[in-house]
């Protein structure tokens, strides 16, 4: 703890130092991450975090990024690190692409949110209606896309700092160069180390402290050639982790330690505009290989299990666009091949391997003006057999004035199992079926004057063939239909001094016990104050009951405050405090949240 807490002082002094060199810029022009709806038909219908807000609000990557949004839900996932809940879908529902390449890994089918800093980001984007077949396989509970840093462009760097009283420190730096004609490279790395006091839970209500520590970093070189015609551009990114995860989703009663995780990705795109036609192509792959052990009890001395686990991913995609006046024509193709080979049991003498992947083929036409319309549709084809199954997206727009827009968007889209699911030692099934989700939303938006916003929307996702652990058969299995219902609601105050929003989320299932960690009520309530050189905003959650296996967790809420201040030389200074009442609310059912925890973070740009 003495040693972390240490090495979180001198990481504070080494990002101060590295500020206090920032040539003085505009922290709005730092960064801008545009969160929104792909399916939205507005404009001027986006929800928009600003790299001012960013860095004022303390985000330090982008897990915490996503947090700040109402309608995204960010928790801990089974198998560590963060992973994002869309009106109750997640995991392998949620698509994440990063630059235009699928990036969940291949076996779990998850992606660590915190693995990606905000130096790095340039914007963000969220649908919380289903995929489209344009972005390609998978993504029928939403969409989360990022986009980085351009390699391209005046040379700059852009640093962080943060550290935390929970004993971690994390830091991150982001430098691009031009190095000659039309070439250029960035260069990013991230790196830190966390420490959780985690309490545990019995069966008997007893409690059990666990001190977790971990460490991480990640380096990410991109090579980008961009002329008024074309754009080539080639990444490479390598990470390393170690982390103490607590009990899982399905498995209730052990601590598994990871030590070490390593994961590759790389990728080139090519972009070229020819007349009226835009084409282009990508190639990628990523690699993941991870070592965990499972133990019975806090102190580590009891091994009840190990994985060791090699997984693999190789793809290929093509697209062509051309616009017509108002009108949009879309091509696209793709294909993704996955593998893996896993060990488990006490000696790792369990072994299974197994390989799968998904073709697509879509197409789409769009039509812009007051009233707009976008349908898409494509063909979902499996790589290692099945009967394919067809995929449809339609949204339609109307704008009657400046003052009301209206939306309605209907869709259907699949996923495929992923290799955990269908060839994990114990619980994999190889007979699993893809799941199919058909969707529809109508949504209202109403902008009397440039200060106030009112938004609603109803949905409705029919999930069949949905794929679920069941204890009873110990094994995942394709549990049949699930229907998730619900509404969103909000209001939004703007002035430049003072803003506040308010916001309320309602999903029903029908039966709570469907659906882990699906609270049927959510709140979110906001308020910011911004003068000259200092500001702030105070927030208050309530997230509603929720299920764990059957196992009801009471509702909570939740304060978090944070406050900025421009310093000398135009550095910006920041102080987030998460959960300031300290609430004791099971984040599982062994599981206590986190407790009060505070961070202070510096960042600049400097050329």
């Amino acid at each position: 703890m003495t040693r972390l807490r240490t090495a979180a002082v001198l990481g504070a002094l080494v990002g101060a130092v590295a500020s206090a060199g920032a040539e003085p810029a505009d922290p709005t022009q730092t960064y801008e991450t545009i969160v929104q709806s792909r399916t939205r038909a507005r404009k001027d219908d986006q929800l928009k975090l600003t790299g001012r807000e960013l860095a004022e609000r303390g985000a330090r990557d982008l897990a915490e990024a996503l947090d700040l949004l109402p309608d995204v839900r960010v928790r801990a996932a089974g198998r560590g690190g963060f992973q994002v809940d869309l009106r109750g879908a997640r995991k392998g529902m949620v698509l994440v692409v990063v630059d235009g390449v699928p990036v969940d890994d291949p076996y779990y089918g998850n992606f660590d949110l915190s693995s990606i800093p905000v130096t790095d980001i340039v914007n963000i984007r969220v649908s919380l209606a289903p995929a489209s077949p344009l972005d390609g396989p998978g993504g029928s509970g939403g969409v989360v896309e990022v986009v980085t840093r351009a390699a391209t462009g005046s040379q700059r760097v852009h640093a962080r700092s943060d550290v935390s009283s929970a004993g971690g420190v994390i830091g991150a730096v982001t430098a691009r160069r031009p190095v000659g004609g039309a070439l250029a490279v960035r260069v990013s790395a991230s790196g830190g180390v966390t420490e959780r006091d985690l309490v545990l839970l019995d069966p008997a209500g007893a409690r059990t402290g666990v001190s977790t520590t971990g460490d991480q970093a990640q380096a990410t070189l991109r090579i980008e050639h961009l002329t008024s015609r074309a754009r080539v551009v080639s990444d490479l990114s390598a990470s390393r982790r170690t982390m103490l995860n607590p009990p899982g989703t399905d498995q209730s009663a052990s601590l598994t330690r990871v030590a070490p995780e390593y994961a590759a990705r790389a990728s080139v795109a090519a972009d070229l505009a020819a007349g009226q036609w835009r084409t282009g192509g990508r190639l990628y792959g990523n690699v993941l290989s991870r070592l965990s052990e499972s133990f019975s009890d806090g102190g580590l001395e009891q091994m009840v299990g190990r994985e060791n686990l090699l997984a693999g991913r190789a793809g290929a995609g093509w697209h062509a666009d051309r616009s017509l006046g108002r009108t949009r024509l879309a091509l696209r193709a793709s294909l993704d091949a996955d593998f893996a080979s896993v060990r488990s049991g006490v000696d790792a003498g369990t072994e299974a391997s197994g390989q799968g992947g998904v073709g697509q083929l879509a197409f789409g036409v769009g039509r812009a003006g007051r009233v707009r319309v976008q349908a898409d549709g494509g063909l979902a084809l499996p790589v290692s057999g099945g009967t394919p199954w067809p995929e449809a997206k339609l949204t339609l727009g109307w704008d009657p004035d400046e003052v009301v827009g209206l939306r309605v968007t209907s869709g259907y889209k699949g996923r495929a199992p992923s290799l955990r699911e269908r060839f994990a030692p114990q619980l994999g099934n190889t007979e699993l079926s893809p799941e199919r989700v058909a969707f529809a939303e109508t949504e209202v938006i109403v902008a009397p004057a440039r200060w106030l916003k009112l938004r609603a929307n109803a949905f409705a996702r029919r999930v069949t063939d949905m794929i679920q652990f069941r204890p009873a058969e110990q094994k995942l299995i394709n549990t049949g239909t699930v229907a998730v219902r619900g509404t969103d609601c909000g209001v939004e105050l703007g002035g430049d001094v003072i803003a506040g929003a308010l916001s309320y989320g309602y999903t029903d299932t029908g039966n709570d016990a469907n659906l882990d960690y699906l609270p049927r009520h959510r709140a979110d309530a906001s308020v910011t104050v911004r003068q000259r050189r200092v500001g702030g905003t105070l927030r208050v959650r309530f997230t509603g009951e929720q299920f764990d296996r059957g196992t009801a967790l009471p509702g909570y809420t939740t304060v978090e405050a944070s406050a900025w201040a421009r310093l000398p030389a135009r550095m910006t200074a920041t102080a987030r405090a998460t959960n300031l009442g300290d609430a004791q609310y099971r984040e599982r059912t062994s599981v206590i949240g986190p407790g009060r925890t505070l961070s202070l973070g510096l960042e600049g740009v400097f050329d």
